[in-house]
């Protein structure tokens, strides 16, 4: 009997002397205050600011595991995950956790920045200095635009609408062609469809002239023209000598109104019209 008085009150001696030495403490709740940097790609790190992260066991960006070393009880270094390609993984919160039950979240989303994909665009088409927007999924970040490989400016990209839309501007020189989209984590598939980019009848010289006499038509997008106009009549003649440049012959059936260029593109008229004059051998005649 004694020495099972003396085991239960050894017993309880130890007990009391690890709940002394805390090995039975409840684990502090970790809180997330914040992390930098904002957004990132795949394998890169951030840095999770906070407190309680002493012994966290888990950490997760997205939803998806992440790996990551305990600097101190306030500061974590983490990887960016693979995540899946869904909105809801590419702009979450990151959790900090003690255990299933124990964790702490970011009121912030972190942004995991994907290599971009293009769904389509709008419009179709247009001519220099339209405005295109393009739509698809991590449209974040993007730093570069290309049309029909040419280099276009990007006028923003996707932090306002979640990484689903992007608008760039057709530039002078632009050609026909499907659309690429570049961010840090690398450039897009070209779009399934291609932008045409139609021609811009922007003056012409001589404003007024006979039929037969020869006209220089500035603009743009002119290559591969097909048809010039001069008031819905058809000239003859006439040769594209670059992208800005055509000169064509006022037909012999041609009446004053815009002149019009057409491209397998589309068509481009001018704002004013030519006034086809009489000739000097009409004039020489009376009529």
């Amino acid at each position: 009997m004694k020495r099972a008085l003396c085991a239960f009150a050894l017993a309880i001696a130890v007990t009391a002397a690890l709940a002394a030495s805390g090995s039975g403490a409840t684990m502090a709740t970790p809180v997330v205050t914040g992390f930098t940097p904002a957004t990132g790609t795949v394998g890169s790190t951030v840095q999770i600011n906070g407190s309680g992260f002493t012994g966290a066991t888990m950490v997760k960006i997205g939803g998806t595991l992440a790996s990551f070393t305990v600097d101190n009880d306030s500061t974590i270094h983490a990887t960016v995950p693979n995540v899946p390609d869904t909105a809801a993984a590419t702009r979450a919160r990151i959790v900090v956790y003690q255990s299933k039950s124990n964790f702490g979240q970011s009121d912030d989303e972190f942004v995991v920045i994907l290599t971009p994909k293009i769904k389509g665009f709008t419009p179709s088409s247009g001519p220099v200095g339209t405005t295109v927007e393009i739509r698809g999924t991590d449209l974040n970040s993007i730093t570069s635009a290309t049309l029909n490989g040419q280099p276009i400016p990007v006028d923003d990209s996707g932090p306002t609408n979640r990484g689903t839309l992007a608008h760039v501007t057709i530039p002078a020189g632009a050609s026909t062609g499907t659309f690429t989209l570049t961010n840090p984590a690398g450039t897009s598939a070209p779009s399934a469809k291609a932008f045409k980019v139609t021609p811009t009848v922007t003056s012409f010289s001589p404003s007024s002239g006979p039929k037969g006499s020869v006209v220089q038509i500035n603009g743009s997008s002119f290559t591969g023209a097909t048809k010039v106009t001069f008031g819905g009549k058809a000239a003859q003649t006439f040769t594209v000598d670059n992208g800005t440049t055509i000169h064509a012959t006022v037909p012999p059936k041609a009446v004053s109104g815009p002149i019009e260029v057409t491209t397998p593109a589309g068509k481009g008229a001018s704002s004013t019209s030519f006034t086809v004059t009489p000739s000097l051998l009409t004039r020489s005649l009376g009529f």
